[in-house]
């Protein structure tokens, strides 16, 4: 009974043996333990195991009281409402003396949970182990002195050596002379201040003595409340750092040309600077409300004023009203049209009183969207121009009425010998007077063109307009050019409206529009080619349309086809005095038409087509 009370004193199964292994008591714990007594039972050899003799009886009392006394583990099945599973238990014996008898005391210790934590610990350190063995970045670990104690398989073959290589060492060992300098001394500090978060960029070398670039942010790690040792994931950065270097060594390349592009930016824009500050004609630049915001050395001097006096200013600042308002008119037609103008000849007083002709040009600055934001002018003094034009106009005015005189008496005393009222002339005598004649006719041509030029250019033309059908003009140009066509076998096709197309304008100088262009047509065009004329009537206009299928003209030729003595490219046996379209387009204008010119190319024909208005219909 006493034994009883005592073994039910313990929180632990427990059961009390006599040296023969027979149960003598057990406490309510152990009882309550389905399976407990039968793996007693089963393991009866533990008895002799445990005590086989007084001897060892003995040797077991000094173990028992070594400080490893030996232990096992009981697997037990047991089952409870939730079903049968397994309990282990650590077995506790302990020798007893009561009243000169030896017992045995066994205690039974449910370590069920504590096993299966050791064994999940197991799994997670086995699982944690492979993870950092196996992960693609470096992971090592140091002791307290920087010796490495672990190194994974990712590190090894970054740096190249076997893991036996590195176990041991400082990790400053595998770094550069001037990266220790820089990084040990952080590595110590880091005992000190282990809450500082660390980063750490250094440069190694791996085995085979090739330059490594690492970074790393090692931390501490703790056991037993105690500092033993950094734990560090090592990246290597050698491409970054490379890529690094070489956007270094590219961004002073690069800094390099900027700043030379910068100086030559610098110098191209002073250039410009000078020049425009050179230049004899006066140039300035305005907003849309028509505020100057440059004006160049000319111009100021002309209105001998400073650039501060000017800038900021208007026409109507610098003007007189009536200037100022016809200068204004200009600007908003280029900011509405969006295209550069020409003025005509103003006459000007400068700072001096001198008066000098102006002729303006007036051009759009526009942005990057195609909107015009300001406007530049460029006024040229042409004044010594147009004493040089009306020198020009005095001189040619009087060759050609001298000339005109003489050639004209040339004319009759060729052409009358030519009739045969003279009597038979022979072949020779025929021949040359023919070339006397072709030449006096083509330089009466000239000496006229010269002269309805100069008149159509200063204005002194004179029209006599009458009312007329512009049928019966188109159809005797016509038949006058006719025998010119059929010489040259050259196909004609006319295209008229019905009815009658009243105009007023001058007979003779329409009609020599139409034989100018006609003869062209004729010139320009080969043997068998053709030649159209179209004649269309609108509400406002007649338009006529002479197209051939002859030479063509080039493209850098179009702009200057209307030009005096344009040197156009034509083939040498085509005669003519290089005025005619120059008047065609003079009188043209002069009835309140327009005149222009279309080809697609050399060899490819051309078309030249007229207007005039029908407002000057009466």
């Amino acid at each position: 009974m006493e034994h009883e009370l005592l073994i039910d004193l313990l929180p632990d199964p427990a059961v009390l043996l006599d040296l023969n292994g027979k149960i003598i008591t057990s406490n309510k714990s152990f009882n309550q333990i389905q399976g407990l007594k039968n793996r007693l039972i089963q393991e009866r050899s533990l008895r002799n195991k445990l005590l086989p003799s007084r001897g060892n009886i003995r040797k077991l009392q000094n173990l028992l009281r070594s400080n490893d006394p030996p232990k096992m583990i009981y697997e037990v099945e047991t089952e409870q409402a939730e079903g049968k599973y397994i309990l282990l238990f650590e077995v506790n014996s302990t020798m007893l003396d009561y009243r000169d008898q030896k017992f045995e005391l066994l205690s039974f210790r449910d370590v069920t949970e504590s096993k299966k934590s050791e064994e999940e610990l197991r799994k997670s350190e086995i699982k944690y182990r492979s993870l950092v063995e196996e992960s693609a970045a470096g992971v090592a670990t140091t002791d307290m002195r920087g010796r490495f104690d672990y190194v994974n398989k990712s590190l090894c073959k970054m740096m190249g050596y076997r893991k036996e290589e590195m176990i041991g060492k400082h990790f400053w060992d595998f770094l550069s002379v001037e990266d220790k300098v820089k990084i040990v001394p952080k590595f110590w500090n880091a005992w000190r201040q282990p809450n500082k978060k660390l980063y750490l960029e250094f440069k190694g070398y791996r085995k085979n003595k090739e330059v490594i670039h690492m970074a790393s942010s090692p931390t501490l790690f703790m056991f037993k409340s105690k500092i033993a040792g950094f734990n560090a994931i090592i990246t290597d950065i050698t491409p970054q750092k490379n890529l690094e270097d070489e956007l270094r060594r590219y961004s002073a390349g690069l800094e390099a040309m900027v700043e030379v592009k910068t100086a030559e930016l610098a110098r191209s824009k002073q250039f410009i600077e000078d020049t425009i500050e050179s230049v004899p004609d006066l140039l300035y630049i305005k907003t849309k409300d028509g505020k100057f915001i440059f004006a160049n050395d000319a111009y100021c001097k002309f209105h001998g004023k400073t650039k501060k006096n000017i800038i900021g200013k208007t026409v109507h600042d610098l003007y007189p009203k009536n200037l100022a308002e016809d200068f204004s008119k200009h600007d908003e037609t280029v900011f509405e049209k969006g295209e550069a103008i020409i003025t005509s000849d103003i006459p000007l007083n400068d700072s001096k009183g001198n008066q000098i002709i102006i002729q303006t040009i007036k051009a759009p600055l526009k942005d990057d969207k195609g909107q015009t934001t300001h406007l530049i002018g460029i006024a040229r003094d042409i004044t010594e121009r147009k004493e040089l034009e009306k020198m020009k106009d005095q001189f040619i005015s009087a060759i050609t009425h001298e000339l005109q005189t003489p050639l004209v008496s040339i004319k009759a005393y060729v052409d009358y010998p030519l009739t045969g009222k003279m009597g038979p002339l022979s072949e020779q005598m025929k021949s040359n007077l023919e070339i006397v004649k072709r030449n006096t006719d083509r330089l009466i041509e000239l000496t006229g063109e010269l002269l309805d030029l100069r008149r159509v250019e200063s204005g002194r033309l004179q029209l006599n307009k009458e009312k007329l059908d512009y049928q019966d003009i188109i159809k005797n140009c016509l038949e006058e050019i006719k025998p010119l066509f059929e010489e040259k076998q050259q196909i004609l096709n006319i295209r008229l409206p019905k009815g009658e197309l009243i105009i007023q304008a001058d007979k003779i100088r329409l009609s020599q529009i139409l034989m100018n262009l006609l003869s062209n047509a004729n010139k320009f065009t080969p043997k068998e080619g053709g030649i159209s004329v179209l004649i269309e009537e609108t509400n406002d206009e007649i338009r006529t349309t002479i197209s051939d299928t002859g030479i063509g003209i080039r493209k850098r030729d179009i702009n200057r086809i209307f030009e005096p003595f344009s040197t156009i490219k034509k083939p040498t046996y085509i005669k003519g005095t290089g005025l005619g379209l120059s008047v065609t387009k003079g009188l043209v204008e002069s009835h309140g038409g327009t005149i222009s010119v279309e080809s697609p190319g050399e060899g490819k024909g051309t078309t030249l087509t007229f207007t005039l208005p029908k407002s000057e219909v009466t």
